[in-house]
Formats: C-alpha cells, sequence, structure tokens
C-alpha cells in the first residue's frame, strides 16, 4: 500500500464557493456524500438536490451526470484499473435496488 498522503482543496473559482458550483437553476445544492476513488483522482459527488457530479482531480468544475439525475444513489464503489483520465467501472447502487455500471473518461467528458 502507499503510504503517500495528499491533501486536496476544493476549488473556489472566482470568489465562487464550491457549493455553489453544485446549484442548479430550481434551487441550490449541498453535499449529501462524496465518493472518492483508492488513489484520489476520481470524485463522485451526490447532492441533496438529486443530481450526481463527477469531479477529476485535474478539473476545476464539476461535471453533472446528466444520465443519473433524479436519482437517489446509495452507495458508489470504484473497481478495476485507474488512471488519472479513467475512472474505470463504478458501480453506482440506487435506491430500490438497481445497480447502475458507469464509466468515465475525463480527456472525453469535454
Amino acid at each position: 500500500m502507499d503510504s503517500e498522503f495528499k491533501v486536496y482543496e476544493l476549488p473556489e473559482i472566482k470568489g465562487e464557493t464550491f457549493l455553489g458550483l453544485l446549484s442548479t437553476r430550481e434551487k441550490a445544492s449541498g453535499i449529501k456524500n462524496v465518493f472518492l476513488d483508492s488513489k484520489g483522482w476520481h470524485v463522485f459527488i451526490v447532492g441533496d438536490s438529486g443530481n450526481s457530479y463527477y469531479l477529476n482531480h485535474r478539473d476545476t468544475r464539476p461535471k453533472i451526470l446528466k444520465e443519473l439525475k433524479g436519482n437517489n444513489v446509495k452507495a458508489v464503489a470504484f473497481h478495476g484499473t485507474t488512471n488519472e483520465s479513467r475512472s474505470g467501472d463504478i458501480l453506482v447502487a440506487l435506491e430500490g435496488g438497481n445497480i447502475v455500471l458507469y464509466r468515465i473518461d475525463f480527456d472525453q467528458s469535454g
């Protein structure tokens, strides 16, 4: 196991707070859960407004995961080979028992 420990600060964009970045037109969003892969490269954020977001360690703005909008995410597990750009398999457990397999390629997520 790698004994190196890294500290990452939440990004601030031109005076905007991180929670402000999660706001939608309908309402502001707080953070319900945060899931981090074992290397700290990929972050899966569940907002309390029903939206889910992805943040790569090289990015400054979270990206909304439109396919999961309105779903109540209960758990997230990162599995498989990851690198700085590719998340590998992300298993997303939804309320009601459904499990969704997700993969994110940061270089193509634009």
